[in-house]
């Protein structure tokens, strides 16, 4: 097909590329391509006309290349191929955040993958009358008969959905008899002191309802990593301990009565035996 161009018109190559036409040139045509190029100064993108070059043939529009139809339906099905995983990976995505959304109500759930991972080196447990103690993972073993083994004793998740109150549960046993504490999973001994350290600060702080037998042993906790402990679960703890003392003893006076009387009546039983043997039948 033969058609004319003007000066200046736009036009393009057979591989889609565009450029001003200049004039026909033997079996050519000379043109001047147009590149897109981006001007920092002024933040914006033009069109940067080339030196003049040969092009064996120009188009008025830019072409399309065609394929047979096998090719043609293998592009139909790519494209379609490629909408369905943009979707799959649309609805992926969606519920990945849609998990890490709930995931974020319960972290007590954050140390999960560390524990399949087999991240997990010590508790922290986080029941009792007492401050939270550090379980070294080996600690965490079953019995002696699975102990060689390195069979772990069975930890499990409990509590309330509804409230967010889930806690990791450590049993006794790996199938889950026997008693269980509630623990905190740590992958190093410095994040169980720091866990250690954050649970004795909570037991002080605002809002909190420490354990109606205040106990000395919190204090100390509390001392050891510079936490304020109120003044009045001080003297909480000190009537506490008056209280105990005051309750015990009569019993302790008691003993202390008894064994005076059998003191007493031991070293009279001495004297007597020892003032026999300076009689002169004892002396015999």
């Amino acid at each position: 097909m033969s058609k004319k161009f003007e000066a200046g018109q736009t036009v393009y190559s057979e591989h889609g590329e565009r450029a001003e036409y200049v004039t026909a040139s033997g079996d050519g045509h000379i043109v001047r391509p147009i590149v897109e190029s981006y001007d920092d100064e002024f933040g914006e993108s033009y069109d940067h006309v080339c030196d003049p070059a040969v092009w064996r043939h120009v188009f008025p529009v830019e072409p399309v290349a065609k394929f047979s139809n096998e090719l043609k339906t293998l592009h139909e099905q790519i494209t379609v191929a490629k909408a369905e995983r943009s979707k799959m990976e649309g609805e992926d995505w969606q519920r990945q955040r849609e998990r890490a959304e709930k995931l974020k109500r319960f972290a007590i759930l954050d140390g999960l993958e560390d524990f399949i991972d087999g991240k997990i080196t010590h508790y922290v447990t986080r029941e009792g009358y007492g401050p939270p103690a550090i379980i070294p993972i080996e600690q965490a073993l079953t019995g002696d008969r699975d102990r060689h083994r390195g069979v772990l004793r069975l930890l499990t998740l409990g509590g309330c959905l509804k409230t967010g109150g889930i806690t990791w549960q450590l049993n006794h046993y790996s199938d889950g008899s026997g008693s269980k504490t509630g623990v905190i999973p740590c992958t190093s001994y410095e994040q169980a002191a720091k866990t250690v350290e954050q649970e004795v600060a909570k037991h002080f702080g605002p809002g909190s309802r420490p354990d109606h037998e205040k106990r000395q042993e919190w204090i100390d906790a509390a001392e050891r990593f510079g936490i304020t402990v109120p003044e009045e679960y001080r003297r909480a703890v000190v009537k506490s301990r008056i209280q105990s003392i005051e309750q015990n003893s009569g019993y302790m006076r008691k003993q202390a009565t008894d064994y005076a009387e059998i003191v007493a009546k031991t070293d009279a039983e001495l004297a007597q035996l020892r003032a026999y043997l300076e009689t002169p039948a004892g002396a015999q």
